[in-house]
């Protein structure tokens, strides 16, 4: 039997303001507009994924 040492992690951006407004947006030139952009619950969600991760050897 192998031994794998890669690790994958799944992790979502947070809220953004076109989520809020249940917009959908395919380019990414729209996802840079301000009125797009993560809400204050998305910013405190990076934060937190990023804690997190830090406390996980995750994130360097």
């Amino acid at each position: 039997m192998s031994n794998f040492k890669n690790q994958y992690f799944a992790l979502r951006h947070g809220q953004s303001k076109a989520n809020v407004l249940k917009i959908v947006l395919s380019d990414l030139k729209d996802g840079k507009k301000e009125e797009y952009t993560l809400s204050e619950m998305g910013e405190e969600q990076v934060k937190l994924s990023v804690k997190k991760g830090k406390r996980r050897s995750v994130a360097r």
